[in-house]
């Protein structure tokens, strides 16, 4: 005899029978029986069509889930299927328990025969078949935001069990999206991302509601139903925003999602502040950059004191100094649009002229206002950045002192190349020009950076002289140890004059410890 399979729908038995006669042991006849065997009967719960062929053991309510959504003081219902899985009739015991705090009888299970409460013993089910049942739920005043209960069903015959999860919410959802509106139409089109981290806020009488967006630039809040509502977005520095901050939901419904839609786009930027001298009579000139966030027309206009008078120009080859490359900066210059090359960034020089009767020695500080209209709107944007202007004698020599490197970062080992450039933006010549620049203990200087005795270079009148960084060197530049300096004394070999207008540049190179 043998026996194949295990107890479940196609599970059967084999017995073979073998007859050997007793006079002629060679005659034998030999026959298979089969019996079938019909699996217990096995329970289903499915509420609302969730946990098909999906059974739990009791009390854990994972064989399947529903979340219900009602108002505090009403009745709601929800649809449970019990299936007989197995192999022959059974009736099956259903029960459960009401959410904490609610009363009994809060829940019921209800047929033709009428409600029931817990438990409830359902008539026989056939194998294969089911037995529909409504679930009845009131929801008592003052009911949790969420309330859950557990149904167990259980075969009379055998403990073949099933556990399903009812929740009960009487919350509805307010979505928040911030979003570039890159079009300006107010409209979130599915080309137009979300801007992430930022704050929105929902009022709620229990004080506001705080979340940030996240990366589709949405926030979801689930908020008691039924009240009049304020979604509020705190506008990050620096955008723009093309709609009102502070959107009324009005009473929200218990169970629906409230969609509220903050268009924003990205503002114009205008650096850096400027801190310059120049000669009463003469002029000066403030460099910046106009970076586009979003596309429309934009205008530039100065602060000047009376008589002062200011020209704007296209920094065409992007340095900074005014030169025969650069031109007259128009209206279109200033259509600004963040996709358009020439247009998403746009470099400028403003100069202005001082007049001959300003004294010398007042500061003038420069307010310099750039203000667009994103296109398709009424909104007005503006930025600043503030320029002042030491005012010097009219014969007069300057010295304008910058320091650059070549590596924006660095790492141990690593060579960076410093370049001290100084310049006499005045009228008259400078002499006698002593430069002191210190040196970070993170760092060493490179001796022999630019040949053999060649420690540092020496840019003047159009050509170079190279100089030791040894103290006991006569030269030019003096590496002080102690002090942990180099002094440049350009005049301490013969006299150096740095006549107006002129530029010189001292380099050296520095290996990371």
């Amino acid at each position: 005899m043998g026996i194949t399979g295990w107890p479940g729908s196609k599970s059967w038995i084999r017995t073979i029978i073998d007859v050997i006669s007793t006079v002629d042991p060679t005659n034998v006849e030999s026959v298979t029986a089969r019996v079938h065997i019909n699996p217990p009967p096995e329970v289903d719960l499915v509420i609302e069509g969730n946990g098909v062929f999906d059974t739990a053991p009791a009390g854990t309510g994972e064989g399947g889930r529903a979340l219900l959504f009602g108002d505090p003081g009403t009745m709601i219902i929800a649809t449970l299927e019990v299936l007989n899985r197995g192999g022959f009739p059974d009736s099956f015991q259903i029960s459960w328990n009401e959410p904490e705090d609610w009363p009994a009888g809060s829940v019921l299970l209800s047929d033709d025969s009428g409600d029931h409460s817990s438990p409830f013993v359902t008539a026989i089910i056939d194998p294969g078949s089911s037995l529909t049942f409504t679930v009845k739920i009131f929801i008592p005043a003052g009911a949790d935001s969420r309330s859950l209960f557990i149904m167990d069903g259980v075969g009379l015959s055998r403990d073949l069990e099933d556990s399903i999860t009812i929740e009960v919410a009487t919350t509805s959802f307010i979505l928040a999206r911030v979003f570039n509106d890159r079009d300006h139409d107010g409209l979130n089109d599915p080309s137009e991302e979300g801007w992430t981290g930022v704050t929105v806020w929902v009022t709620d009488p229990g004080g506001l509601l705080t979340a940030l967006t996240g990366g589709d630039g949405t926030c979801l809040f689930e908020v008691p139903s039924g009240l009049d509502r304020d979604v509020i977005e705190l506008t990050p520095a620096g955008m723009i925003s093309l709609g009102p901050d502070t959107i009324p939901t009005g009473a929200t419904v218990t169970g629906d999602t409230v969609t509220v839609d903050f268009a924003d786009v990205m503002g114009p930027t205008l650096a850096p502040n400027g801190d310059q001298s120049a000669p009463t009579g003469g002029f000066v000139d403030f460099p910046h950059t106009i970076t586009a966030g979003t596309t429309g027309p934009a205008i530039l206009a100065a602060a000047l004191p009376p008589g002062w008078v200011e020209v704007f120009y296209r920094d065409n080859n992007v340095n900074g100094a005014l030169d025969s490359l650069d031109t007259p900066l128009t209206s279109a210059d200033l259509d600004l649009d963040p996709d358009v090359p020439g247009r998403d960034q746009v470099p400028i020089i403003m100069r202005i002229f001082i007049p001959p009767d300003v004294s010398a020695g007042i500061v003038e500080v420069i307010t310099l206002t750039l203000e667009q209209v994103p296109s398709g709107t009424s909104i007005t944007v503006r930025v600043f950045v503030t320029d002042r202007v030491l005012v010097m004698a009219s014969a007069s020599g300057m010295l304008r002192l910058a320091k650059q490197v070549d590596l924006s970062v660095a790492h141990p080992g690593d060579v960076m190349t410093y370049t001290i450039v100084f310049s006499n933006p005045g009228t008259e010549g400078v002499q006698e020009i002593e430069v002191i620049d210190p040196i970070s203990d993170a760092v060493n200087i490179v001796t022999d950076a630019f040949g053999p005795g060649q420690d540092i270079a020496w840019v003047r009148n159009g050509s170079t002289v190279y100089l030791t960084a040894d103290p006991t060197d006569p030269d030019e530049a003096l590496y002080e140890i102690a002090e942990r300096h180099i002094r440049f004394i350009l005049s301490r070999q013969v006299p150096f004059i740095l006549e107006s207008g002129e530029e010189g540049r001292l380099i050296y190179m520095v290996r990371i410890k």
